[in-house]
């Protein structure tokens, strides 16, 4: 280097690269992780996690009852089960047994909303002036399309004076003499050429339907119990419920 003149040489510099502490870097980590999560989060309650509204009605068709649900719509979030209670008087005359089912609207939203337990969906007798209460149970599946409005709920009568003249009723016969006789036997005993062969004989129906209520008798016949098959998905569940009918009103009043 001569005097008053600099002149660079590789010598005269060195570049330093400087890394950041390591509690640095997890921070940064950190932050960007809850900022993911968060937006994650705003999302999924932006699409299908909102409240949506279940409201509840009734159908009579001209059958002299009436039904109150202890309150008229509930919110549930997806992922949710909801649970209501209906007061059901009778206004008739005199005894009258009604079937009782329930529909969606819109009716697609079936698939969003399973049924978990439910006591008015059967074959219900009772005298002038009655009443009794009852409790249904539904689960709001996730994935709810976006911007859907309330869901109806609404369960209609079918008056049955002459029960083993419905069709349905007629139905569930059909089948139990089918499907069901070969254990239990036409007078549901459990007393069969087959069942005396089984390690544990078939439930005697005549007390059995009177020690259970409906909706365990069709969560027996859909999921199978001890030696007795599953019918589901075999049989229709609206078959099943069907065979339920038959049950209950040929061995015994609902408990």
């Amino acid at each position: 280097m001569k005097s008053g003149r600099w002149v660079w040489t590789p010598s005269s510099y060195r570049k330093r690269i400087v890394c950041p502490p390591f509690w640095m870097i997890l921070a940064v980590l950190f932050i960007l992780l809850n900022l993911y999560e968060g937006k994650a989060r705003l999302g999924a309650e932006g699409v299908g996690q909102r409240p949506i509204e279940i409201r509840f009605g009734s159908e009579t068709n001209g059958v002299p009852w009436e039904l109150r649900p202890e309150k008229e719509s509930l919110l549930v979030i997806p992922g949710e089960a909801v649970r209501g209670v209906f007061r059901l008087k009778s206004l008739a005359s005199r005894q009258r047994t009604v079937l009782v089912r329930h529909k969606f609207d819109p009716p697609e939203m079936i698939r969003y909303l399973p049924t978990l337990e439910c006591g008015l969906q059967f074959t219900i007798t009772m005298d002038p002036g009655e009443e009794q209460e009852f409790e249904s149970e539904f689960f709001l599946r996730e994935g709810v399309p976006n911007g859907s409005g309330p869901i109806r709920i609404v369960f209609t009568f079918e008056l049955l004076d002459e029960p083993y003249g419905s069709k349905e009723l007629k139905r569930g016969r059909d089948i139990y003499l089918s499907r069901c006789t070969t254990c239990h036997g036409s007078d549901g005993k459990g007393e069969t050429f087959l069942s005396k062969r089984f390690p544990a004989p078939p439930a005697d129906l005549r007390a059995s339907v009177r020690e259970r209520n409906d909706w365990q008798l069709l969560r027996f016949l859909t999921e199978g119990k001890g030696m007795m098959p599953a019918f589901s998905p075999a049989i229709d569940e609206n078959e099943l419920r069907n065979v339920v009918h038959y049950l209950r009103t040929k061995w015994g009043d609902k408990r």
